[in-house]
Formats: C-alpha cells, sequence, structure tokens
C-alpha cells in the first residue's frame, strides 16, 4: 500500500464514476501522445495505459508511489518518468495532452509555467 504525503500536495482520486467521466471526456478529441502528471495511486493510470494506439507515460515524483504503480500496473514498466514535472525535460517528441489529478500545491505552475515551455505554435 501507500500513504497520503501532504507535503507534496497529495490527493487521490477513489471514486470510480468519476474516473470514467473524465476518461470519457478526454476522448472526445484525437491525441497520440499522453502525459499523466501525479498517477498517485493509478485510479486514472489504470484506464489510461491501456488506451490503444496512445503512446503513455506519467511522471511521478514520489518514490513510493512509483514503487507501487510499478508492483500493480505490470504494463506501466518505462513509462514511469520518476521525477518532478515542474523540471523534466520534454516528455515526447511533439505535440502530447497532459492530464492529471495534479497535486495542489503546483496545480497553478503546471498549468500556466511549465506548459508554456511545451506549446508548439
Amino acid at each position: 500500500m501507500y500513504t497520503l504525503k501532504k507535503s507534496l500536495g497529495q490527493h487521490f482520486l477513489k471514486d470510480e464514476n468519476i474516473c470514467r467521466k473524465i476518461l470519457s471526456s478526454l476522448q472526445q478529441k484525437p491525441f497520440s501522445q499522453l502525459l499523466e502528471v501525479g498517477p498517485g495511486g493509478g485510479a486514472l493510470t489504470k484506464y489510461l495505459v491501456q488506451l490503444p494506439g496512445i503512446h503513455f507515460k506519467a511522471v511521478e515524483l514520489d518514490h513510493e508511489k512509483v514503487d507501487w504503480l510499478l508492483k500493480t500496473y505490470p504494463a506501466l514498466a518505462g513509462k514511469v518518468i520518476h521525477q518532478s514535472f515542474l523540471e523534466m525535460e520534454k516528455p515526447f517528441i511533439g505535440a502530447f495532452t497532459v492530464i492529471g489529478n495534479f497535486p495542489y500545491n503546483i496545480s497553478t505552475q503546471i498549468l500556466f509555467k511549465r506548459a508554456t515551455k511545451y506549446m508548439e505554435y
């Protein structure tokens, strides 16, 4: 199992109905590369990694969550980046979609600081 770390702004999505709604909303527009920020316990991840024809990666800072995700979802091998989203290099060549149950303490930085670095004009 894993623990919630408030120091990292962690909060975990557990409602399967909400997960399915998020997944349905995500699939409204086409994409081929997907980055999940802060997969935590894998509530969304378990669905995202199964999307056909999608190059998927997840970025997670917490070592405990990385270990748990890799043990629980073997399909994530080679797809988890153990680093801070705020410090990582662009994870894909070309355009990509970002999804996540963002940690509270970095949500503004994710949306406004880092996102502009990765935007293609």
